[in-house]
C-alpha cells in the first residue's frame, strides 16, 4: 500500500518550510507523486488551514499558511 494522505501532506509541510513557496509541478516531481494523491493531500491541508494557495503561470504555487510559519519557527 502507498503512502497516507497525512504522510505525503508532512512531506509536503516540510519541502514548504524549508524552500518556501512552490510550485505544485514542483512538489509532484519532487515527490514523485500523481497528481491525484498531491492534490487529496493539499485539498486535505487547505481544509485544514495549513498551507495557502494561488494561481500562477505554471498552475499553483503553494505555501504554508502564515499560523503555520509561525509554529514552524518556534
Amino acid at each position: 500500500m502507498g503512502q497516507s494522505i497525512e504522510e505525503i501532506a508532512e512531506k509536503i509541510r516540510l519541502i514548504l518550510n524549508s524552500e518556501g513557496a512552490t510550485e505544485t509541478t514542483h512538489l509532484k516531481l519532487k515527490l514523485e507523486l500523481s497528481a491525484s494523491k498531491l492534490f487529496l493531500a493539499l485539498g486535505w491541508m487547505l481544509k485544514e488551514g495549513k498551507v495557502e494557495m494561488e494561481a500562477s503561470e505554471y498552475g499553483y504555487k503553494v505555501r504554508l499558511a502564515k499560523e503555520q510559519l509561525t509554529r514552524a519557527s518556534n
